[in-house]
């Protein structure tokens, strides 16, 4: 009930009869109107699709099925993954979801020696072409689902914060136990996988990562030296500098001119993950003056106000079944259960406080490998 409550203005029906000014927070305006394209890739991923097919099932007919476009790029799969695709559009064509999925079996898995960023970005880019190929105005959402468990409520939560907060991208967060034998017998750790890729806005890593040793301070607390840590802890969304972590949404408009940003790799190389590259992307689209203190003439308007890139802890997502029941937060829903002044004051705490500014350099760990620490600038 709470939940139906909380996600009420993102279904069509929204507004009608009711009074929807009762509030001047941004949680209780109506966002029926927007269009959304779901893009996804896939690779041999016959144990997670039941998951997803019911979630997109599920979202879909509780949002209308005709305000999405679902777009999934599939290679070289050796499983039921071709065979499960073909049943997700059957039911999609029930519902009148209008679809791209192409199942390549003449693209083999796997990269070219110091291609794989190249290729990842290649593969998303495909998911994507339905968004670069449509008219203006097609589609005002983005939503990347990687190849995880998740609830309904996972992505309806994801969906109305990315709202609310007003935000350029927002991420949920994904999740992965640490199968190495010192921790078999006391149980395996649930962490957080995105590390590569997320950094804070003091620009570091989730986890504490030694240097030069490149070891991780482990098992640890996410975010162990960052002001955002208190939000996080309290399932508070949170400004950061990149993520991407399992799901993701993003403004349309990003891929759209005057901006045209599409995923790719640093001259080629493996260098930084395509996902982190999008985000300093956009920090270098929005950013209030370019790194040389000019002002940014790229910026919607010439105006910057810098990008907002938010994670939202609530939308945790997991790579295998008992990962995503260990991580899932949608059953915390003590702050949806408050009424009158509480919930006010609730929902207020939820608002994040943008910063303008991206940090003035960012921990990065080139090619993936966590001896390499370097001091980078953001763009």
């Amino acid at each position: 009930m709470y939940q139906q409550d909380r996600y009420a203005p993102l279904e069509p029906s929204y507004g009608k009869g009711i009074n929807t000014n009762q509030s001047t927070l941004p949680h209780f305006k109506p966002r029926h109107h927007l269009k959304y394209m779901i893009a996804i890739n896939l690779f041999n991923s016959e144990t997670v699709l039941p998951t997803l097919i019911r979630v997109l099932h599920s979202v879909l007919i509780s949002l209308d099925p005709t305000r999405f476009h679902i777009s999934i790029y599939e290679n070289g799969s050796t499983d039921d993954t071709p065979s499960l695709l073909f049943l997700l559009a059957q039911i999609l064509d029930r519902m009148g979801t209008g679809y791209t999925i192409i199942s390549d079996p003449s693209r083999a898995s796997g990269w070219a020696p110091k291609k794989r960023i190249a290729g990842l970005a290649e593969v998303r880019n495909a998911a994507m072409a339905p968004m670069y190929e449509a008219p203006e105005g097609t589609f005002d959402r983005v939503v990347f689902i990687n190849d995880v468990h998740l609830c309904e409520a996972d992505l309806l939560e994801i969906l109305l914060q990315h709202e609310v907060q007003e935000a350029d991208m927002s991420c949920g967060m994904d999740y992965k136990e640490l199968r190495i034998k010192e921790f078999e017998a006391q149980g395996y750790p649930l962490l957080f996988y995105d590390v590569w890729v997320a950094r804070d806005m003091l620009g570091l890593p989730f986890y504490h990562i030694k240097y030069p040793t490149g070891d991780w301070v482990l098992p640890s607390p996410v975010l162990p030296h960052s002001p955002s840590r208190f939000r996080h802890q309290n399932n508070l969304p949170f400004q950061v500098f990149s993520c991407f972590n399992g799901v993701t949404v993003l403004d349309a408009s990003l891929f759209l001119p005057p901006h045209n940003l599409r995923f790719r790799a640093d001259n080629g190389s493996d260098i930084h993950s395509e996902c982190y590259i999008i985000c300093s992307d956009i920090w270098e689209t929005m950013a209030p003056w370019d790194l040389e203190g000019k002002v940014n003439e790229r910026a919607p308007g010439g105006e910057g106000r810098g990008a907002r890139i938010q994670v939202v802890p609530r939308a945790s997502v997991g790579y295998e079944v008992g990962e995503y029941e260990r991580a899932r937060q949608d059953r915390n829903t003590t702050s949806f259960e408050k009424e009158g002044w509480q919930l006010e004051v609730a929902l207020e705490e939820e608002m994040v406080k943008w910063e303008q500014w991206p940090p003035r350099l960012v921990q990065n760990y080139p090619y993936a490998y966590w001896g390499s620490q370097k001091e980078m600038p953001p763009y």
